[in-house]
């Protein structure tokens, strides 16, 4: 069996190379995609990424020491904002792009763009990857002196990571 990112650049592959597979808009057939749906799509995104990258912001702070802990915080949360960031700003471009398009030319703007259709849930996961990553890392270095605590919590936040993933790859499957 294939491993979890061989199976994400498949799947992204396969959506950019097939004209006729609209996964990356989520849909049920060819047929059922609509402006609404995009519209919904592309505000979901943009809203869930903005809330993710501030709250990735709050964790970027000026005096990061040469720990290799804290450089991994900083740098899971600088790419967490800015992917966010992208996303959000992205969703915008384009929910601005189908609302002042009639229903027919935005489903196939959609089509014909499917690159940059994708291209904010793309940046979406990456930085909600690196959110959870660096809260859990952020947690392990915050509890180091006490143990049980910190093993709590690393085992917490692996089980809410992998509930992420495991959705994310049954939606996709």
């Amino acid at each position: 069996r294939a491993g979890f990112a061989q199976q994400c650049m498949e799947y992204l592959y396969a959506s950019l190379s097939n004209t006729d597979d609209m996964r990356v808009v989520p849909s049920k057939s060819h047929d059922d995609l609509s402006k609404d749906q995009l519209l919904n799509d592309v505000t979901n995104t943009g809203v869930a990424a903005a809330l993710i990258g501030g709250f990735a912001l709050g964790n970027l702070h000026s005096d990061v020491s040469e720990e290799p802990m804290e450089i991994t915080i900083y740098m899971l949360s600088f790419i967490a904002v800015h992917a966010c960031t992208c996303s959000c700003l992205t969703s915008c471009l384009l929910y601005r792009t189908f609302n002042h398009q009639s229903d027919e030319a935005a489903v196939s703007w959609a089509r014909r763009n499917k690159l940059l259709l994708v291209a904010p849930w793309m940046k979406f996961v990456m930085g909600g990857g690196c959110y959870i990553a660096s809260v859990i890392a952020l947690s392990f270095e915050a509890l180091q002196y006490i143990p049980v605590f910190r093993y709590l919590c690393l085992g917490i936040g692996l089980m809410s990571m992998s509930v992420v993933l495991l959705t994310f790859m049954r939606v996709h499957s």
